[in-house]
């Protein structure tokens, strides 16, 4: 069974990923768009409500982007021999969701490229504003270095998306012959 986690700052990619995954005809999962990650206020885990007028540092300092773990559970149930399931994303807490998954990959791309795709996306605004995106670029290294130590596969991002898919099932078949 592989459950593959795809992780990366905003704008590294994931949800393109994710997509060019499913058009191939995997089952990949976006935390962000399938509903497995949500705001969340810190101190009680409930829902909190997020829009315009939350988007600065003392909001996000009582808020955070979190999996659920059951709905984490319930993708990874449907992995099977010869079938990988793929949940791309990037929460607050998907590291204590790495006893669920098999492996993860972390998509990285420089600073030029996340901040032009941060721009210039239209199927989501979270880096747009000068707050979240001094966020990502300050948070990017720190993610990269933390996976690159945990042992997590790294993949340029900065490359056509059909070459990033193609390196993530290269690594999805390797760990497959290893388990």
């Amino acid at each position: 069974m592989s459950f593959i986690h795809i992780t990366g700052s905003a704008g590294s990619g994931k949800t393109s990923v994710c997509e060019e995954l499913v058009r191939r005809g995997y089952t990949a999962f976006s935390a962000d768009e399938d509903g497995i990650s949500s705001f969340v206020e810190n101190e009680t885990g409930e829902a909190s409500k997020f829009g315009e007028d939350t988007r600065g540092e003392e909001w996000y300092a009582k808020n955070s982007w979190n999996m659920n773990r059951r709905k984490v559970e319930e993708a990874a149930a449907l992995a099977g021999p010869g079938k990988p399931v793929f949940l791309c994303g990037c929460a607050s807490n998907d590291t204590d969701m790495y006893d669920i998954v098999t492996k993860v990959i972390c998509l990285v791309a420089p600073k030029e490229v996340v901040e032009h795709r941060l721009a210039t996306r239209t199927n989501n605004d979270y880096g747009k504003s000068d707050f979240e995106l001094k966020q990502v670029l300050e948070w990017m290294p720190r993610l990269e270095k933390q996976e690159r130590e945990r042992g997590s596969f790294i993949v340029d991002a900065s490359q056509p998306l059909e070459n990033v898919v193609d390196e993530i099932l290269r690594l999805t078949t390797t760990l497959n012959k290893e388990i």
